[in-house]
């Protein structure tokens, strides 16, 4: 298992080398005490276990510099094996600073011979000198073959000839953590660097020059060039090889160390992988790192994916059907591609994943009981991407999913119990997390300091099929703690995301349902479970979206029956009577609370009461939603203030709220408390206006203008009750009850003339206690995409809306649909239609009555839209635009639109006319929409 944990480690960490020390030889990288700092892990794990590096007092120490007498060492290593590498003796001192009975002397005098490593001149050699990379370069080179005379790395070129051949020729500065080889080797570099060496060819050449002299002619035969050295092992075929490479070549390691042995594979993601075994043991299974092409986190385009293998491969590229797990069986021409979900494989087409120009997700969904979204790229799905030298792919994707400790960690049996977390209880689409196991043993994981309550994210493996129960098919691979967020939210998309302190977080692929609905109340905390790459998982704590609402009127006249109810205005700007199951009066006396619950028992003992109980209108928070039971609470007195209400008589021209002022009702006449009262731009305004209809604003800056008119209107008083902070003048939740009053209500704002809505994308948004969708829209003429307020009466696809008003952000805070018996402007539904042209006269007939009939006169300037919208129904969109949702004609001519509708019976839709005035005949602006319509010529 704890070669599991190496092998999943997404991001590896910096590795050392050994300490020529006396030290008992570690096994693997994890048996050092500085482990965690270890990066170059698979050079780290065979190079100590082959008995050629060792640490200095248990760490590895592999960020100190590499002395020229360890180098010495680690060849002799190499070469001879650490036995009779540590056997070696010096006869006498081979250097005048190097004594014959210094622990590296007979590596010293061994090198010396060898010409793989000379002295610093003046018969000095500085043992604990550092050492280059391109120094170690060469004593690796000599070991493998290369004839340092022959390659001219001596003299003055050396440093360049050597690098030349290591890094071209011999391939043995690969994954090397160093910028420059002139720069001093680390030992962690050089055990790398010896780990190449170990894998590159041995060489040798056929002749290596001589010098002939004969009297005064000398006769120079220049030597052959260094040529890989042919093993005499002979096999059926590649699979049957177990060495190091199977290319009847000589590796340094089928010479030195035959009882090494590499095998390619995949690891338990899928992932192309290299095993090691060393005699009858393993070492461990290693990502082929250097094959990974693309690395993503959150969704994977097929068209990027496309871009990713280029269009050579993608188009010629099959899946693997087989079982195995290395490209051996590859078609000629062909390319392999293979794909493994949390290392399960995946045989969907290859479109699947390779399509040009396409946005969707790479991937297929794991129809497991029908009841999952796995198998998709997407948020918080790692998603990695590698090519082999001869053009196959690997896919790998791995998911995180979430766990919460239900105990401490006990320490008797040394594991702690935890529960799966649903991330996805959408209907029909649970996402069974049962394959998770119900306990992590400290053996596997350290999790010695797992608290109860803890959340943990975990990655699986599983073998022939994701999802599979029992067999031991699930593998627990990786176990960290997930991050905690908490902070304020100030924004929240619906199923999309939410700001906190600032960041924005996007919820994890896996999340989904009413996991991904949790609402949240804007300027107040929440807590964030978020996985490794910074996407919620879920949320540990929210308050009720807009969790703040404004209740009046409690019980049925006066009194409460056995269904208590009570008028609710909240603020996203919706009004209703809502059904009551418990409510929380809290009163402040002195420094205490005073609690008085009244339950749904209560109250139905309360309905024979001659005199219901006294339950204070105003704000309170809620829980509920929809049709079902709502708990009411007061505010927490700890930080809030109770409800504060007056009611503003009859005065002309008082301004009870004024846009922009901070002290927004200082014109009213209210009392010196309700006058000095602010607002900032978090405030949330509540308007219920003299026709019935609430909206909500928050803002000063977007607050309407809310004003008594000059005339005596009913006797009825405009009604403000508002809730503050502590300590603060802000006011936070304002309510405004201008119904059956003559007050005016007057939204402020930018406006633009018109809006065309041509249909509803489904996002839905909340900003500052306010909720929006986001619609397909003409506005100003330009086609775009905008968030509208939803404020209890949404715009619909079809209609045309003026006086739209606009916040500072660009959302369309309020609109006007233009009204169906208007004079200047207006609009006529059509049912059973048909279009008619006589020049540049238009006439729609839009019911079945024979004088039902709009006649239309356009001019070259009239600004005439045609709007086809999808449905089963409309056959001009299917002739049109069969595919889109709808086709948008913008400023065309009659003749065009009869072009268009003349052939079609049986229009329905909507017409929507602007003129430029009262009197005139002429058409200003005209969309026409159609939904429904017949082709004669085809039944």
């Amino acid at each position: 298992m704890k070669n599991l944990k190496k092998v999943l480690a997404l991001v590896l960490v910096i590795a050392s080398l050994m300490g020529m020390a006396t030290m008992a030889s570690a096994t693997k990288s994890d048996d050092y005490s500085d482990a965690d700092s270890i990066t170059h892990v698979e050079a780290v794990d065979v190079m100590s276990t082959i008995g050629v590096f060792d640490g200095i007092s248990g760490s590895f120490s592999g960020d100190s510099i590499l002395t020229r007498e360890q180098a010495a060492k680690i060849i002799t290593y190499m070469i001879l094996g650490k036995d009779d590498a540590d056997a070696l003796v010096a006869s006498v001192a081979p250097y005048t600073d190097v004594s014959r009975d210094r622990w590296s002397a007979g590596s010293i005098a061994y090198c010396k011979n060898e010409g793989i490593l000379a002295g610093v001149g003046n018969g000095r050699f500085e043992p604990d000198g550092k050492l280059t990379g391109v120094a170690f370069a060469k004593m690796c080179l000599v070991a493998l073959g290369y004839d340092p005379d022959v390659e001219i790395l001596t003299g003055s070129q050396w440093a360049v000839n050597t690098s030349k051949i290591a890094i071209a020729e011999a391939g043995i500065t690969s994954n090397l953590s160093q910028v420059s080889l002139a720069d001093e080797m680390s030992r962690e570099d050089a055990c790398q660097m010896a780990f190449n060496t170990l894998q590159a060819d041995m060489v040798d050449y056929e002749d290596r020059g001589s010098i002939i002299t004969a009297g005064d002619v000398t006769i120079s035969n220049k030597p052959s060039k260094a040529k890989p050295v042919a093993t005499e092992t002979k096999w059926a075929n590649a699979a049957d090889y177990n060495g190091i490479e199977p290319d009847k070549i000589q590796q340094f390691a089928e010479k030195y160390f035959n009882k090494l042995r590499k095998t390619n594979t995949t690891d338990s993601f899928g992932r192309p992988s290299t095993t090691w075994k060393y005699k009858a043991d393993e070492i461990g299974t290693y990502v082929k790192n250097s094959q990974l092409v693309q690395t993503w986190t959150a969704k994977a385009s097929k068209g990027e994916m496309y871009n990713t293998v280029g269009s050579a491969i993608a188009g010629n590229i099959y899946v693997l059907e087989n079982d195995v797990n290395v490209f051996d069986d590859v078609r000629d021409g062909k390319y392999g591609l293979m794909v493994s979900v949390d290392g399960a494989r995946q045989r969907n087409k290859v479109d699947d994943y390779f399509k040009k120009n396409s946005n969707a997700a790479a991937g297929k969904v794991i129809l497991e009981d029908g009841k999952n979204n796995v198998g998709e790229t997407g948020n918080g799905v790692l998603t990695e991407l590698y090519m082999d030298d001869d053009g196959n792919v690997t896919i790998a994707m791995i998911n995180t999913y979430l766990v919460k400790a239900n105990s401490d960690y006990n320490t008797v049996n040394e594991r702690v119990s935890i529960d799966a977390v649903d991330l996805n209880t959408e209907t029909n689409k649970n996402l069974d997390v049962s394959f998770l196991p119900t306990y992590i043993e400290q053996e596997d994981f350290d999790v010695s300091g797992v608290k109860e309550g803890d959340y943990l994210l975990v990655t699986v493996s599983f073998g022939d099929e994701w999802g599979k129960k029992g067999s031991n098919n699930c593998t627990l691979e990786s176990v960290t703690p997930a991050t905690v967020q908490t902070g304020a939210v100030t924004e929240y998309t619906e199923k999309s995301d939410v700001t906190v302190g600032g960041t924005k977080y996007s919820y994890n692929k896996l999340v989904a349902g009413p996991e991904k609905e949790e609402s949240f109340t804007i300027n107040s905390d929440a807590t964030l479970i978020l996985d490794s790459y910074g996407y919620i998982m879920c949320v540990d704590e929210a308050f009720t979206s807009n969790s703040f609402v404004y209740v009046n009127n409690f019980g049925d006249e006066g009194t409460f029956g056995n269904d208590p109810v009570a008028d609710a205005y909240f603020t996203d700007g919706t009004a209703k009577t809502i059904h009551l199951s418990k409510v929380t009066v809290s009163t402040k006396t002195g420094t205490n609370i005073n609690t008085e619950t009244y339950s749904k028992s209560k109250i139905y003992d309360l309905a024979c009461d001659t005199t219901p109980p006294t339950i204070p209108t105003g704000w309170y928070t809620f829980t509920g939603s929809g049709n079902s039971l709502y708990t009411l609470k007061t505010p927490e007195l700890t930080r809030y203030d109770k409800t504060q209400t007056e009611s503003i008589g009859f005065t002309a021209g008082d301004d009870i709220i004024k846009n922009g002022s901070v002290t927004f009702m200082k014109g009213s006449s209210l009392s010196p408390t309700a006058k000095s009262l602010k607002a900032n731009d978090k405030t949330i305004f509540v308007v219920k206006d003299d026709k019935g209809d609430v909206r909500t604003y928050t803002g000063i800056a977007n607050a309407p203008d809310v004003k008594f008119g000059a005339t005596q209107g009913p006797t009825a008083s405009v009604k403000i009750s508002w809730l503050q902070k502590n300590n603060s003048s802000y006011a936070s939740f304002v309510f405004v009850n201008a119904f059956n009053t003559n007050a005016k209500v007057n939204d402020v704002g930018g406006t633009v003339d018109y809006m065309f809505v041509l249909k509803s994308t489904e996002n839905i948004t909340h900003v500052d206690g306010l909720t929006y969708k986001k619609f397909k829209v003409v506005i100003d003429g330009k086609e775009e995409e905008r968030w509208v307020a939803d404020d209890g009466d949404p715009v619909e696809a079809g209609k045309l809306y003026k006086s739209i008003r606009e916040d500072s952000h660009g959302r369309i805070s309020g609109v006007t649909e233009i009204d169906e018996d208007g004079s200047r402007q207006w609009h006529h539904n059509i049912n059973g239609g048909e279009v008619k042209r006589d020049g540049n006269a238009l006439t729609i007939v839009y019911s079945v009555a024979p004088d039902a009939e709009i006649n239309l006169l356009a001019n070259s300037k009239s600004n005439i839209n045609l709007v086809l919208a999808k449905d089963s129904g409309n056959a001009a969109h299917k002739e049109y635009a069969d595919g889109d949702d709808y086709v948008l004609y913008q400023n065309v001519s009659a003749s065009f639109v009869s072009g268009i509708l003349g052939d079609y019976e049986n229009l329905s839709g909507a017409v929507y006319l602007v003129r430029a005035d009262d009197n005139s005949e002429v058409i200003d602006t005209l969309w026409i929409y159609v939904n429904k319509s017949t082709d004669p010529d085809n039944g």
